[in-house]
């Protein structure tokens, strides 16, 4: 159990009574993207807060990007790591493409250029307030993540291609996150 520590203070001859409050905070990245980590204590609410840190970039990271910077970071915590390369990524597609099928596919030549495809972190949004003893809490959260295909299948195709693919997941209401996410209401375009 948490002790409150107040402080009494006399301000023009009237004596208030001040709280405790305390706050830590991390900015770091993934995939690419400015975050910034929250924890705040007041009173007996303990609130946790992750957010972008400023505007996003846009940029996101390729996937041969995403395994040069995970090596790189294996390699600083262990020699011996063994390294993430883009056959190891093949073959783990395959085994899922294997596990999941009910027939016998014929297997094919996955030629998949990992500098063509590239994944952006568009939101990642998550609140979390809980009172000291409490059972519930509070959590809202929105997670967006973009994956660019422009440059992994030809441009010249006009019947169809894909160029990017988008997955938003998201329970809160609050305006500024949507409005980063871009998210459409759909019953603007049913009027």
């Amino acid at each position: 159990m948490t002790e409150e520590i107040r402080i009494e203070r006399q301000e023009d001859g009237v004596m208030r009574t001040v709280q405790f409050k305390t706050q830590a905070a991390v900015t770091f990245k993934l995939v690419g993207t400015n975050l910034v980590a929250l924890y705040k204590k007041e009173g007996d609410e303990n609130i946790f807060l992750v957010m972008p840190a400023g505007e996003v970039s846009g940029k996101g990271m390729t996937i041969g990007e995403m395994i040069t910077d995970i090596n790189a970071f294996l390699k600083r915590y262990s020699e011996d790591a063994e390294p993430l390369n883009a056959s190891n990524l093949v073959q783990a597609l395959r085994d899922v493409q294997m596990a999941g099928s009910r027939e016998n596919i014929p297997e094919y030549e996955m030629n998949i250029d990992f500098e063509s495809i590239r994944v952006e972190l568009k939101q990642a949004f998550l609140y979390l307030c809980k009172k000291d003893g409490g059972y519930g809490a509070a959590i809202e959260y929105a997670f967006e993540l973009a994956v660019d295909f422009r440059e992994l299948f030809p441009n010249d195709a006009a019947f169809f291609n894909v160029d990017k693919l988008s997955l938003g997941l998201w329970n809160t209401d609050r305006k500024a996150i949507l409005e980063r996410m871009g998210i459409i209401d759909v019953n603007t375009y049913l009027v």
